[in-house]
């Protein structure tokens, strides 16, 4: 008898109103799959529980002559096809740029210089982290064409590391639910902010009450949106991504200006010996690169795997060349022996507009990783609380109910209400936990770094379960 094969391709409904159609035989054409169970703990039947989105309700699982569940009992993951509109490849490309696209890349090339000492080295280690991230899209990609369910990492971990039974699902699941969160981005927003209102101040002292209040106020008004509007989330996603991508582009122009006045052709210094220091840049590269993940988190609303192939390639392809772009002007713009780690006074002069410039550029891009977060791990949260690893699982599984017209045709979207209220609560107790740490920096970053920490464990599980 052949294994069962995991990864085979599972037929997926074309619309909500199919899915809603209860299936308790496997199709014929895939009966050498081995199609996920909706609860892993639930034996015998299953009460009546909305889907990965809430659009698809539970059934009785059947059981064979010895009252023991049959075959028949596991149902593959159905696809949330979201009515009217399922994603494209338009919004796929937009949930990656909105999250690769954050701080990292405003803040980095100064800092990757500063540790190399060698332009060459730095523009070649931009270059093979590019390459890094279109390895990993790749592998991801392969993911989701073999498991095209919302949860992205979770699935692809609960698939490849099926024993022991349940352990890497249960560690990823408290790693997401616990630390992957946009308390950090949404401390930054607040920062940018506060700066702006300083005025014309150099190094502004900011009020830690005042700036976690104004986080807590932002993350609170992105997660309403998708709360009550997924598709007005969405729109706003397609509008922030494209904003963000004009961006990178002014700065390159300022770039350009700044070269012509003041090119530097000192490429020929050697490069720091220290090799500690070339490899916390790469860490610094990396982190400017993450993001391009977020889409395979809601792979179950991408009816194609085209769409969800032509938005990613469009999405790193698009982020990358403008990466290598700004790097290669910044480095013929400025000195080898880079004078500060700020690119706000390299590109734009020192002044008080180049400042407030700067922060408006940083805040737009940390709101636009709000945005774009909270719509993909929401979903991913709600999936975890389908799974009834988490206590409360069934307020963390709801979701909105459909509005229907006259004629019970589907008007607006589920959003996942329990995951959004979920990803809400934990990131308003990382704010809240930051209080604890004196420095304001420190304290902004500390959600982020422990959610880096914890990615760099998932990673390396990734790298086995591949092999």
């Amino acid at each position: 008898m052949s294994r069962p094969n995991p990864f085979a391709q599972r037929d997926r409904p074309d619309s909500i109103v199919e899915a809603d159609q209860p299936s308790l035989t496997a199709p014929a054409k895939l009966s050498n799959e081995k199609p996920r169970r909706r609860n892993p703990f639930r034996n015998g039947t299953a009460e009546q529980s909305p889907d990965t989105d809430g659009a698809f309700p539970h059934t009785d699982y059947p059981v064979d002559g010895d009252g023991n569940e049959s075959v028949h009992s596991f149902r593959p993951l159905p696809a949330f096809r979201d009515t009217p509109r399922p994603l494209n490849s338009r919004d796929v490309c937009a949930f990656i740029v909105n999250k690769m696209v954050g701080s990292g890349i405003y803040t980095a090339p100064p800092v990757v210089l500063l540790l190399t000492k060698s332009k060459g080295e730095a523009l070649g280690l931009w270059f093979i982290g590019f390459l890094y991230t279109l390895i990993s899209m790749m592998i991801y990609l392969e993911f989701a064409r073999r498991l095209p369910h919302t949860g992205g990492e979770l699935v692809y971990l609960d698939e490849t590391l099926p024993r022991p039974r349940l352990f890497a699902y249960t560690l990823y699941t408290f790693y997401f639910v616990l630390l992957y969160n946009t308390a950090t981005n949404s401390m930054v927003f607040a920062q940018q902010v506060l700066i702006c209102a300083a005025g014309d101040v150099q190094e502004p002292v900011l009020d830690q009450r005042a700036l976690r209040f104004i986080a807590i106020v932002a993350l609170s008004f992105f997660v309403l949106i998708h709360y009550f509007s997924g598709r007005a989330g969405r729109d706003l996603n397609q509008v922030m991504a494209f904003v963000k991508v004009l961006l990178l582009v002014i700065v390159f122009i300022a770039g350009i200006v700044r070269a012509s006045h003041n090119y530097t052709s000192d490429w020929g210094i050697k490069p720091n010996k220290d090799a500690s220091s070339s490899a916390i840049a790469f860490l610094y590269i990396v982190f400017s690169f993450t993001g391009w993940e977020n889409a395979t988190f809601v792979g179950g609303e991408i009816r194609d795997h085209q769409i969800l192939r032509k938005g990613f390639i469009w999405a790193v392809m698009t982020v990358g060349v403008l990466y290598m772009l700004i790097n290669f002007i910044f480095l013929l713009a400025v000195p080898a022996a880079v004078p500060t780690t700020q690119m706000a006074p390299l590109f734009f002069g020192g002044g008080y507009h180049a400042r407030l410039a700067w922060a408006i550029l940083i805040a737009i891009s940390a709101s636009g990783s709000l945005l774009s977060v909270a719509y993909t791990c929401a979903r991913v949260k709600q999936v975890i609380g389908m799974s009834n690893v988490i206590p409360w699982s069934r307020l963390w599984k709801s979701n909105s109910t459909p509005e229907t017209d006259a004629n019970g045709i589907i008007m607006n979207s589920p959003t996942p209400q329990g995951g959004l209220l979920l990803h809400w609560i934990f990131s308003v107790t990382l704010i809240t936990a930051s209080a604890a740490v004196k420095d304001t920096s420190e304290a902004i970053h500390f959600p982020g770094n422990l959610q880096a920490y914890a990615a760099g464990w998932v990673g390396s599980n990734f790298t086995f379960a591949f092999m």
